[in-house]
């Protein structure tokens, strides 16, 4: 998975907070799904390859550029895996990234 978000250091440790990449364009990527299949290491290749030039450059930039965006994607994506974990919902969906 290709992931997005921050990295933290307090004292000697180091954790990362973040959502996947495929999130912030949910809606291309359930379009697209062929693009991100493979079956051996040169489609795996092909496939990493055409998703950074495109996803990093379309998703991943606007992203970096703004923080708090980013902040709300990762607290999206949180909020969604923790109501799916309880047992409320089988799909949520909220992002506020305009």
């Amino acid at each position: 998975m290709i992931g997005i978000g921050f990295i933290h250091r307090i004292g000697g440790c180091v954790t990362y907070e973040g959502a996947g990449l495929w999130y912030a364009s949910l809606d291309e990527f359930n379009s697209n799904l062929k693009a991100y299949k493979f079956s051996n290491r040169e489609e795996l290749e092909n496939s990493l390859d055409n998703h950074c030039k495109g996803d990093l450059e379309k998703h991943a930039k606007p992203l970096w550029a703004d923080q708090l965006k980013l902040r709300h994607l990762i607290d999206a994506q949180r909020m969604e895996r923790q109501l799916q974990r309880n047992g409320y919902i089988s799909f949520y969906r909220t992002i506020y990234l305009n």
